[in-house]
């Protein structure tokens, strides 16, 4: 990771590469160390996209701080993750509303809450 904080821009090559290899190298690592990984990528602007996303459907000490500050995720992307993962993921997401984010809407707590916060005591 301090290679891709170590320049300020990646070219688009640059920034697959290093999408792929640390997605690849998230799956085989352990909790902590993906946790620790998320922590630092959490609010990064140009965080690897895929990364992210993986990290965000990851178990909650992962995911946490990804739902709660991460700019990279799409109002689609938390849905999917709220459709797929269980109220811990949820409550996280809404813990970081208002944030910015790419494609924010206004509504997209009350879209959550929709998808499975019912039962969430927020």
């Amino acid at each position: 990771t301090d290679h891709f904080f170590g320049a300020p821009n990646h070219s688009a090559t640059e920034a697959a590469l290093y999408d792929a290899v640390l997605s690849d190298l998230s799956a085989e690592m352990e909790t902590a160390v993906r946790a620790e990984l998320a922590q630092r990528f959490a609010e990064t602007p140009q965080a690897p996209r895929g990364l992210i996303r993986r990290l965000a459907r990851d178990e909650l000490e992962v995911a946490g701080p990804i739902l709660r500050a991460s700019p990279v995720l799409t109002d689609q992307d938390l849905i999917d993750v709220v459709q797929s993962q269980g109220q811990g993921h949820l409550h996280a997401i809404l813990q970081g509303l208002p944030r910015p984010r790419t494609g924010l809407r206004g509504t997209l707590g009350l879209d959550l809450l929709g998808q499975g916060g019912r039962d969430l005591n927020v």
